[in-house]
């Protein structure tokens, strides 16, 4: 779900329907795109929304393997395909919009399984790597890392087993959720010398 800063609210509805719905500050239905699919203003299970400073909608269309850009009227404004399969975002809001950072989470585009629909989408599975990239909004990668994979039910501290979510704190700290591991861990970036 993502919020602005005048009360309106956009979700991702990505289990079963597949599109964005906006409301506004109200909590009154305003509209929604998208369907299943993989063409322009299509979704294959869009997983997470984030805003950015100049109120662009960043939308990880997750099975698609792309994070599709709108403005809020729905209208599409850029796409970044193959990159990344994205779980989750947070966006790092600069002192103006051009200088916001795009933090995903995800891992490397592969084709897992087809969609029995649209041959070539990828449908989730267990992910055969672990990926945080930061992005500037003009969609250049700034950084990536690479979370090691723990096994399951044998997790270490730093170990991160099927990454699926993040958020930064205000001093730069990343914070990673992940599904089998079932925790949240605390990463502080440090500068290289």
């Amino acid at each position: 779900m993502a919020i602005t800063p005048d009360g309106q609210v956009f979700v991702s509805d990505g289990y079963g329907n597949n599109r964005i719905v906006h409301f506004d500050a109200n909590d009154n239905y305003v509209k929604e795109w998208g369907g299943l699919g993989i063409g322009r203003n299509e979704f294959s299970l869009p997983h997470a929304i984030d805003i950015d400073s100049k109120g662009r909608l960043y939308v990880a269309d997750r099975n698609n393997a792309r994070v599709q850009i709108y403005s809020q009227q729905g209208k599409l404004v850029d796409s970044w395909q193959n990159v990344v399969v994205p779980w989750g975002f947070w966006v790092k809001h600069g002192s103006d919009g051009a200088d916001d950072e795009i933090w995903v989470c995800g891992c490397s585009p592969m084709p897992w399984l087809e969609h029995p629909d649209y041959p070539g989408a990828p449908l989730s599975c267990p992910p055969k790597d672990q990926l945080i990239m930061k992005f500037g909004t003009n969609g250049r990668m700034q950084q990536l890392w690479t979370i090691p994979k723990g096994t399951d039910g044998e997790e270490q501290p730093g170990d991160v087993n099927w990454l699926h979510c993040l958020a930064l704190d205000s001093d730069g700290n990343v914070y990673l959720g992940d599904i089998i591991g079932k925790r949240a861990q605390k990463f502080v970036l440090r500068q290289r010398k």
